[in-house]
This record gives C-alpha cells, sequence and structure tokens, in this order.
C-alpha cells in the first residue's frame, strides 16, 4: 500500500468524522413541513459541504498526483526505449565498420 493511499484513506475517515455532526442534525429535525426543521437542514447541509470540500480537494489533488506518477513513468519508458533504440543502432553501425 502507497503512501498516498494511506493518507488518501485517512481524508475518507476525517471526512465521515467530520460530516458526522452535519447529518445527524440533518437526521434528528425530523419533520419536513416544519419551517424551522426545513431551515436547519438546509443550514446542515451547507455546512455539511463546507466541512468536507477541502478534504475533497485533497482527495482530487492525491488522485491527480497519483495518475502523473503513473503517466510519467510511461514517459521515461518511452524515453529509455528511445535512447536504447537510437543507441543501439549507433553501435551496431559502429559494430559494421
Amino acid at each position: 500500500m502507497s503512501i498516498i493511499s494511506i493518507i488518501k484513506q485517512g481524508l475518507d475517515a476525517t471526512e465521515e468524522l467530520a460530516t458526522l455532526p452535519f447529518a445527524l442534525t440533518r437526521e434528528l429535525t425530523g419533520d419536513r413541513n416544519n419551517p424551522s426543521g426545513k431551515m436547519l437542514r438546509q443550514i446542515s447541509q451547507i455546512g455539511q459541504t463546507a466541512v468536507s470540500m477541502p478534504l475533497r480537494f485533497a482527495k482530487n489533488l492525491l488522485d491527480d498526483q497519483e495518475g502523473n506518477r503513473d503517466r510519467r513513468q510511461w514517459q521515461d519508458r518511452d524515453r529509455l526505449d528511445q535512447w536504447s533504440q537510437e543507441h543501439t543502432d549507433q553501435f551496431e553501425q559502429l559494430g559494421r565498420s
């Protein structure tokens, strides 16, 4: 398991804990026809979004970092293959001379 995976798991757990009070508030307001309950649910939803947004940004950055690492590996491999092909041809030409 990579360090990025461990960090992402930690961010997931943190997001669940940070948003739990908001989810419980919405659950406990119950009556959907009650104006104060409706307002409390809406405020709770906004708060939950505000709390979880930075954690989601961090997870997205880690996902991008992980994707870039894979892409860089392929680019490095392509460069190595290209270099190997070019120099193998040069060495073969030197061997023939």
